[in-house]
């Protein structure tokens, strides 16, 4: 563990910059290659990132309620809509009016 230890500090010493790397052509696994020069490594993955947001109109409404009981009512006795935009994804959602009134708790 020392050996690799002391292997793989004195590989980042005499590495040339990552900027200069790249501009000599290497890519992602040639930059790995060096830094771990001597030492090996494992089979590596490729995978592709993708986004996905777990926003819908359930998590909406729940969210709306935080506004709380008295502006709710406020907003249902005015008859206006609600806008919602997720943060994380920039969907649109609209709780019309009609569905306002519904999200004050019962009681």
């Amino acid at each position: 563990m020392d050996e690799a230890l002391g292997l793989l500090e004195a590989n980042v010493r005499t590495l040339p910059s990552p900027t200069e790397m790249l501009r000599a052509g290497l890519d992602a696994d040639g930059i790995v290659d060096r830094v771990l020069a001597g030492i090996g490594s494992r089979e590596r993955h490729r995978s592709r990132p993708s986004f996905f947001c777990r926003c819908d109109r359930d998590r909406v409404l729940q969210a709306v309620t935080l506004l709380g009981r008295d502006e709710i009512r406020e907003i249902s006795a005015r008859g206006e809509a609600i806008e919602v935009r997720c943060e994380f994804c920039a969907e649109r959602y609209v709780v019309p009016a009609d569905d306002v009134g519904s999200l004050l708790p019962s009681g």
